[in-house]
């Protein structure tokens, strides 16, 4: 069987092998799936070709020619964007004349290909833009710093001309859901998505692959004494809850708290959100770590007193589910699909979002409670080692891959 796949970062290459939850799916692929051929796709700066570790991997570098593409490329035109990158998609798929296509993420223009090709296309959802754009706009319109640079001509005229573009990736995302009729996924949330904008659409569901670096982790975590480490990770985009974080860290040092919260993601980003609440970061014991590799993530999961995942809207974070593996308590937010990976007190804990109040509370209680910290740690280790083993999440890609290939042929 030859399976391709598109992904919008680089992915199953050497430097980059242990980035991506992709990488980690296309390794299982390649160990237990003797039988299946995988090549993946991928943008990229310049276009190339090579074998890694049995997976062909072919880089795309988009086109956008003479000034107007330039212009759309600047201004993230989604429809300019499926323009510059068609013909190497194309070209991909002449190469590889695969069997079956699976496209990583409905927010990307790959699952527009499927009106092209006489060739199962599956959709491997990983979040829906719809509705992360909903999420964001109500913190943008939120912050007074936003209201206050909309006096700005300038600033309000690139705002509308991003909102504009916003909508056009809307409404692309709604015309692939639409059109294709294959979905995988891991949580309710994705099969309501489905089931709402692409009724009668064949859903399977599979559970993803988490870092080898992760899952065989020689430390684990263990309860930790004197002051209290939280620790978040994640890239720190608009929709992680930066503002939360610092809301809540400024009540834990109100409080008398003595803590500090490690925060991994993007300082420029985090910095925005200093200027929304008018909370530094420093001085409410908050840490900026930027981006982290992954043996600095085990270190910090290891030796943390909970993990806070703070988000807006999530599907099915591989932090949180890292956090897990590693036995760190996890406190979340229930939002999207986050509930199929956490039970309420027994693998973690819940927290509406932006109730500040709620969650220092909670991570106060639990810094106090070292046997509920225990009982999290335990319970949520071993549902998380059942929900990520490697063979079994090999072995049903294969029997849905197997099950969309019958099914398109036989239609």
């Amino acid at each position: 069987m030859k399976v391709l796949w598109f992904s919008i970062t680089p992915v199953a290459t050497g430097d980059t092998r242990e980035g991506c939850w992709i990488n980690a799916q296309a390794a299982l692929i390649s160990q237990f799936c003797p039988d299946i051929s995988l090549s993946i796709a991928y943008q990229a700066n310049q276009s190339d070709k090579r074998i890694v570790d049995g997976v062909t991997c072919y880089a795309m570098k988009p086109e956008y020619p003479g000034l107007r593409g330039k212009i759309a490329k600047a201004l993230h035109d989604p429809n300019a964007e499926w323009r510059a990158i068609r013909p190497s998609v194309l070209t991909v798929i002449e190469d590889v004349r695969p069997d079956l296509i699976c496209c990583f993420g409905s927010e990307w223009p790959f699952g527009l290909v499927s009106s092209e090709v006489k060739v199962p296309v599956v959709i491997h959802m990983q979040g829906h833009w719809g509705s992360y754009l909903k999420e964001w706009r109500k913190v943008e319109s939120d912050s007074q710093l936003f209201r206050f640079l909309h006096y700005n001509p300038f600033r309000m005229l690139k705002t509308l001309v991003r909102h504009h573009f916003e909508h056009l990736s809307v409404q692309r995302e709604v015309q692939i859901m639409k059109q294709n009729r294959f979905y995988l996924g891991r949580t309710n949330w994705d099969k309501q998505l489905v089931e709402q904008y692409s009724p009668g659409a064949d859903y399977f569901h599979c559970e993803e692959a988490i870092r080898s670096i992760i899952v065989k982790a020689s430390k684990h975590w263990q309860p930790q004494e004197g002051r209290m480490q939280l620790v978040s990770i994640s890239s720190a985009s608009e929709l992680k809850g930066n503002g939360f974080i610092l809301k809540t860290a400024r009540l834990l040092k109100q409080r008398g708290v003595d803590f500090v919260w490690k925060v991994a993601g993007r300082k420029e980003i985090f910095h925005k959100f200093e200027c929304y609440t008018g909370i530094h970061h420093e001085e409410v014991n908050v840490e900026l770590l930027g981006l982290i590799d992954a043996p600095t993530i085990v270190e910090l999961l290891s030796s943390s007193t909970a993990y806070v995942h703070t988000a807006i809207i999530d599907n099915s974070p591989n932090s949180l589910c890292e956090a897990q593996l590693m036995g760190c308590p996890v406190v979340t937010t229930h939002v999207g699909g986050i509930p199929q990976l956490v039970t309420e007190g027994q693998t973690g804990l819940f927290v509406p979002y932006d109730d500040p109040e709620a969650l220092a509370s909670c991570l106060i209680h639990l810094s106090n409670d070292v046997e509920l910290q225990r009982l999290l740690s335990a319970q949520e280790k071993a549902m998380a080692h059942h929900r990520h083993d490697g063979a079994s999440i090999a072995q049903r890609l294969h029997e849905i891959y197997d099950n969309i290939i019958d099914t398109y042929n036989n239609t």
